[in-house]
């Protein structure tokens, strides 16, 4: 969330804000391996540590399964922990703003071919 748009009580959010920076970079990453291990059925491999047990040959790569999620975020520097405690807190926030009030309506446009359509919709109390 910019700046400038946040709440003056608005929770402190410096990992996803770290994550956003490289949203368009790790999407273009993350679509190439998952193409690479889903169309191409090529997967990553590692050499093994020194003295590390395997049922490969000490020769051999040891294959890896990789979260790419996880993969990622180690990549850009960014702690899933704290990017998730943070979308807590901000859940949290969000709930204690709103406490009984009803979520503010939200207006979504559908389009098909030419024909455009605004629909509202009214929020439920928060619980």
């Amino acid at each position: 969330m910019a700046e400038e748009n946040k709440d003056p009580g608005y929770p402190e959010t410096p990992e996803l804000d770290h994550m956003a920076k490289f949203t368009d970079k790790s999407q273009a990453i993350g679509e190439f391996l998952e193409w690479l291990l889903g169309e191409r059925n090529i997967i990553l491999a590692r050499w093994p540590a020194e003295g590390e047990e395997s049922e490969w040959a000490l020769e051999s790569p040891i294959p890896e399964c990789l979260d790419i999620t996880k993969l990622l975020a180690e990549y850009f520097g960014v702690d899933l922990v704290k990017v998730e405690n943070e979308r807590r807190t901000i859940l949290e926030y969000l709930r204690g703003k709103w406490k009984d009030a009803p979520a503010p309506p939200v207006k979504i446009v559908v389009t098909s071919g030419d024909d455009k359509e605004e629909i509202e919709i009214k929020g439920e109390p928060v619980v």
